[in-house]
Order: structure tokens, then C-alpha cells, then sequence
């Protein structure tokens, strides 16, 4: 079988999509956000094995990508795998799902969950992008949750460090990106 574009949009959309579901129905059904939340995992992990099984079918770890879709303002869309996040992808979605199932539910309220998937998502992001305008978005995006974890958890001193972390790694890359 042949890889077609939508299965790695898939491989970053549907945690997304599970993070915001998760989020919308958390505050008022904990138990249901908790399924929906395995859920997504489990599917983002069914299509990451997907990724590298039917990616590598051919020839082991070749790469895999399409032309770059035009998006319209200069922008791109170009993704793929080669050998190494043919092997990196369903090992970040098996952790994201290994997390959320182990952890136990007191200490993973829905809010958590959905930034969990949030970062699943976005890491897989990073590890499909092909186009450095994806990949910075993608990198300043799996920041943001541990971002928001600082202002709201930790004192002055994590919440700079957090910071410097979000901003020192990605303000570069943007900066790069418009120079």
C-alpha cells in the first residue's frame, strides 16, 4: 500500500483534533475526556505503526514525501518520513499513549490530557515536516503546553526558565525563518 498525503496529516491532526474534543467536553465529563484521550492516542499510534509498515514496504527507510502542497502566500506544505522518523513517529505516539493510559486519572485531569495530546501532536509535527516554515511552527508548538504548565505551576524562578526555554529555542527559528 502507498502512502498518501492525508495519512501524514493524520499523524499530527488527529491528536490535535482529540486535544480540542478532550478539552471541550473535560470540565463536565472527566470520564468520557479520559476515553476520548486514549482514544486519539490509540489511533495516532495505529497510524504512525501505519507510517513506518507501509512506508518502509518497499525499501526499508527510504524516504517518503509528496510536492510540496500550495497553500497560498508563499506558503507550502511538505511532509514525509525517511528512515529515521519512520522509526521516531509510532515510538513518540506509543509514548503519548503509554502516558495517558498509565497515568492514573487523579493526576491527569482532562485539561492535562488534552496539552498531552497537544504536544503528542506537535512533535510528531516536527518529526514530518520537510518545509522549515512547518517545522518552526511545529517546534514553538510543542513548547507551548510546558509554557503554560510554568506560568500556572511554578514559581518566578521555573516560569523564567521556562520561558528562556520557549523563547530562546523559538524566536531564532522565526527569526531565520524571515531573514
Amino acid at each position: 500500500m502507498k502512502l498518501d498525503l492525508y495519512t501524514l496529516a493524520a499523524v499530527w491532526v488527529v491528536p490535535f483534533v482529540g486535544a480540542l474534543i478532550v478539552a471541550a467536553v473535560g470540565p463536565s465529563r472527566p470520564q468520557l475526556a479520559h476515553r476520548v484521550a486514549i482514544l486519539s492516542a490509540l489511533l495516532t499510534t495505529l497510524v504512525g505503526l501505519w507510517l513506518l509498515l507501509a512506508g518502509s514496504a518497499g525499501d526499508a527507510f527510504a524516504k517518503t514525501d509528496f510536492p510540496a502542497v500550495a497553500l497560498g502566500a508563499g506558503f507550502h506544505y511538505h511532509v514525509g518520513v525517511d528512515g529515521l522518523s519512520a522509526l521516531l513517529v509510532p515510538l513518540t505516539a506509543i509514548i503519548g499513549l503509554s502516558v495517558l493510559v498509565a497515568a492514573p486519572r487523579q493526576l491527569l485531569p482532562p485539561r492535562l490530557a488534552a496539552e498531552a495530546l497537544f504536544s503528542v501532536g506537535a512533535i510528531l509535527g516536527v518529526l514530518i515536516s520537510l518545509d522549515a516554515f512547518w517545522l518552526t511552527l511545529f517546534w514553538t508548538l510543542s513548547l507551548w503546553p510546558l509554557w503554560r504548565f510554568a506560568q500556572r505551576e511554578l514559581d518566578a524562578i521555573g516560569r523564567t526558565a521556562a520561558s528562556l526555554v520557549f523563547f530562546a529555542s523559538s524566536l531564532p527559528l522565526w527569526v531565520a525563518l524571515v531573514v
